[in-house]
């Protein structure tokens, strides 16, 4: 457990957390590519980029946090959920999810999303699926008039 962490980065890539939670914490980059998370927790933090593109994470929760940049490029998610979050910009390119709740994730504050089909295997409600419809329709080639 690590707690009230307050760091303007954080480098542990290519690690393996197990049965592991980052609590009230700030952080400016977390930078934590290929990493292999299973039953990690992340609740109630600030971080300004959290870079976890390859990585795979299984029975993740990330709780009531602020995330700047959330980089998942490439990553592999499986029983993932995002609760009371909110995330600026959101890469998921090549991102593959199974199981992966993002109905706490606040997409209506979401600037930017950089690959609408990485969100392929996710959960998302009505008012985010009206949120993400510009994306899924440039992702998709529809013109909308």
């Amino acid at each position: 457990r690590i707690e009230r962490l307050s760091a303007s980065e954080l480098t542990a890539q290519r690690s393996s957390w197990r049965e592991a939670t980052l609590a009230a914490s700030r952080v400016g980059a977390l930078i934590m590519h290929d990493t292999q998370w299973r039953s990690v927790a992340v609740e109630g933090c600030k971080i300004s980029f959290l870079n976890l593109g390859g990585a795979n994470l299984l029975d993740v929760v990330v709780r009531d946090c602020v995330i700047d940049t959330l980089d998942l490029t490439a990553a592999v998610l499986s029983r993932v959920a995002f609760e009371d979050c909110r995330v600026g910009v959101l890469n998921v390119r090549r991102t593959r999810m199974s199981d992966t709740d993002l109905r706490g994730l606040r997409l209506e504050v979401l600037e930017s999303i950089d690959d609408a089909g990485g969100l392929r295997g996710a959960t998302v409600s009505t008012a985010q699926l009206a949120a993400l419809a510009p994306a899924l329709a440039t992702h998709t080639g529809l013109r909308v008039l």
